[in-house]
């Protein structure tokens, strides 16, 4: 397991080994997200970034709220993840 310092700005320094096998570099985008009492980072891909664009246009056209954007893209990938792991 790495370890990370939290600077005074709130930052940290993901370790150079896990940036390389995760392929995050500088200006890499990563999504960060709370599961319980665990903070998750993880690498996001560019068409994940380009979507959420498109789909935050497209609520704010509907007056469908960030929340309800983020609910129905999560069904959507559990629906996906369960599909593709077999149930």
């Amino acid at each position: 397991m790495a370890h990370a310092e939290v600077n005074v700005h709130g930052q940290i320094t993901l370790p150079s080994a896990l940036r390389a096998r995760h392929g995050i570099s500088a200006g890499s985008t990563v999504c960060i997200e709370e599961r319980g009492n665990e903070i998750v980072i993880s690498k996001a891909a560019v068409v994940e970034d380009r979507l959420l664009r498109e789909l935050a246009a497209i609520a704010r056209k509907n007056g469908t709220t960030k929340e309800d954007v983020v609910k129905a893209v999560r069904r959507i990938g559990d629906k996906i993840y369960v599909e593709e792991a077999g149930g």
